[in-house]
């Protein structure tokens, strides 16, 4: 089967094709969609807070941030400030369901794999689920982890099938790419591959490499993908997402 694609120049769709398990005998019955974005630029850590994450979804960990089990027992809430908080999250979830609907579509899950130029070594998992989503470390990318399949010929001609192009060349940044699946009824799917190419980074950017993306985004990035040296996972920190945006 021949799949649509949409290439924009900077990423690439690939339309109705999804890995949705259960969800795909479903989607002639309820009109579910779904598409895989890719692309191979990092996002920008700015502004894919501020153009994706920030106006549409919220944080994961609502009682965590409720109940601030880490104050002393004379600065933590009452149960009259537990329940307002709670009801302004709520209310700030609504609001962003409303506004991700215009602009998205009815989006109901979202996942894959990112690369932000800040974290440049670390793989980015997003996970998303109606109004909640969820950006951890991963892994280190494979181009960084040579020693572990070089010599397994098997596992060296699976993973280079993502280090280079159909032609045979290699990408300057190896199997680092951004790889997400949508899924969802009525999605707006051009709107969404814009709205990520937004938080691409653009030619001027790219020139500038690892280095000086470090030297330039660090102060911006409020997402900070890490993975631990022992490589335990490392909760992600979204900063500037509170119930007041």
């Amino acid at each position: 089967k021949l799949f649509e694609t949409n290439d924009s120049g900077l990423s690439q769709l690939q339309l109705g094709v999804a890995d949705t398990g259960q969800v795909t005998r479903h989607e002639k019955r309820f009109g579910i969609t779904s598409f895989i974005y890719t692309a191979r630029r990092p996002f920008h850590p700015e502004r894919l807070e501020k153009l994706v994450i920030e106006p549409y979804f919220v944080m994961p960990d609502f009682n965590e941030y409720i109940t601030e089990e880490g104050q002393d027992e004379e600065d933590r809430v009452t149960e009259e400030e537990k329940e307002f908080r709670l009801k302004a999250l709520q209310n700030n979830a609504l609001k962003k369901s409303k506004t991700r609907k215009v602009a998205m579509g009815d989006l109901l899950r979202s996942k894959g794999f990112i690369w932000i130029a800040t974290s440049h070594k670390v793989v980015g998992g997003w996970q998303q689920a109606g109004n909640v989503i969820r950006l951890e470390g991963e892994t280190f990318w494979m181009c960084e982890q040579k020693h572990l399949w070089q010599d397994d010929p098997k596992a060296f001609a699976t993973i280079q099938k993502y280090m280079g192009t159909p032609g045979g060349e290699e990408y300057e940044y190896g199997d680092r790419r951004q790889e997400l699946v949508f899924i969802g009824q009525g999605l707006r799917s051009g709107d969404i591959q814009g709205l990520l190419d937004k938080c691409l980074l653009n030619d001027q950017e790219m020139l500038l490499g690892p280095e000086g993306w470090k030297q330039t985004m660090d102060h911006l990035d409020n997402i900070r993908l890490v993975w631990g040296e022992m490589g335990q996972r490392v909760k992600v920190e979204l900063t500037e997402i509170t119930e007041d945006n």
